[in-house]
């Protein structure tokens, strides 16, 4: 009850902290909803933005696990405050500082959704995922966070975003073999699905099987 009683304490903590930001950033008071932003990461993380900012995914994903497993709630309000991070940056016109870090971002929220617990309270915030991916594709990303994208859209069953994003990657690497043994990996794990989940998902078993086959050419 006590745990209980502390997350339900947290988590309250953090929606006030998204709502003070939203009004400074609403008032264009940009500097302060940085300050908030800081705030909320040394109060929930006990660190700021510096600390936060010069760590690798894996390494923030590290910070919050428990006994090996992920505090889907934490996660999720590291991934919400990065990307309000990335917003404000964004309003402040400094475009490259919010492109990494939104992309650090959308790195974090994938896997924390693809590694979900079964009991967590902010999952309404994973809807942030396709706005997020949305805005980063018309750049060039790296090929591990397309992998991710790509793992994302099929989990999400739409496996004709999940093909658009795998026969991207193949054609910008000009089919490197990694790449190839990857993708080749990939549809042969969709294969195992249902013939109607994949129409609903907009592509069929022939559909894959023909790729998987034209992508063998390319060896």
């Amino acid at each position: 009850m006590l745990k209980q009683s502390l997350s339900n304490e947290l988590i309250k903590r953090f929606n006030n902290y998204l709502d003070e930001i939203k009004k400074q950033k609403d008032s264009k008071n940009y500097t302060h909803a940085m300050e908030l932003i800081d705030a909320a990461f040394k109060d929930i993380f006990r660190l700021g933005i510096k600390f936060f900012n010069s760590f690798t995914t894996d390494n923030l994903l590290d910070m919050i696990n428990t006994n090996g497993n992920p505090n889907t709630d934490k996660c999720i309000m590291m991934s919400k405050l990065l990307e309000e991070e990335g917003d404000v940056l964004e309003k402040q016109n400094k475009s490259n500082e919010a492109f990494y870090i939104n992309q650090r971002c959308l790195n974090v929220f994938i896997d924390t959704y693809m590694n979900k617990s079964d009991h967590y309270t902010l999952g309404s915030y994973f809807n942030d995922i396709e706005t997020l991916i949305d805005n980063l594709m018309e750049y060039e990303l790296p090929i591990s966070l397309e992998n991710k994208i790509r793992d994302y859209y099929a989990c999400e069953g739409k496996y004709d975003k999940a093909d658009n994003i795998a026969y991207c990657i193949l054609e910008d690497s000009n089919y490197d073999r990694a790449c190839v043994e990857d993708a080749l990996a990939f549809y042969e794990k969709l294969l195992k699905e249902s013939e109607s989940s994949l129409k609903s998902g907009g592509i069929s078993k022939s559909e894959i099987k023909e790729t998987i086959e034209e992508i063998k050419s390319k060896i």
